[in-house]
């Protein structure tokens, strides 16, 4: 499956605490990609993030590998879907790690900025970089993102 793509799979062990997508979605158009990296930017500067570890073309890049530009994005693969938390969003968060590193104000993890948020978060606190955490695991090559109907 491709990202954007549908199916009407769900999840065996449940959504998780956020729920199902409120919608299928399809991969965003790449102006609003670009309007939501940089509110997303802006946030977290304004929350204390240095901007020098900030590359909103980076940003771009995970989101592309994640989830295809689709906001409403789940990949029922992941090895967390079997634990009731596939990952969600256009950063491919699950629950708990969206939780840990929401920022107060921007806590739905269907919303693409406060799902980079947590997720740009979370990849700094796990990889110090954007660029390492693109040279990591994100987005590995077959790995396909299945969006619900």
């Amino acid at each position: 499956m491709l990202p954007g793509q549908t199916t009407e799979v769900k999840p065996p062990n449940g959504w998780g605490p956020s729920g199902p997508p409120p919608t299928t979605g399809a991969p965003a158009p790449l102006v609003d990609r670009a309007r939501w990296i940089g509110a997303a930017v802006e946030v977290l500067i304004n929350h204390g993030v240095d901007p020098a570890k900030i590359n909103p073309e980076q940003i771009a890049q995970i989101v592309d590998r994640t989830s295809g530009g689709n906001p409403h994005a789940v990949n029922l693969q992941d090895p967390n879907a079997a634990n009731g938390f596939p990952p969600k969003g256009i950063c491919q968060l699950p629950d708990p790690v969206f939780d840990q590193h929401k920022v107060p104000g921007y806590e739905d993890i269907w919303q693409p900025v406060d799902n980079m948020l947590a997720g740009i978060k979370y990849f700094l606190a796990e990889w110090g970089s954007l660029l390492n955490a693109l040279q990591g695991a994100i987005g590995q090559p077959g790995a396909p993102v299945i969006t619900p109907q």
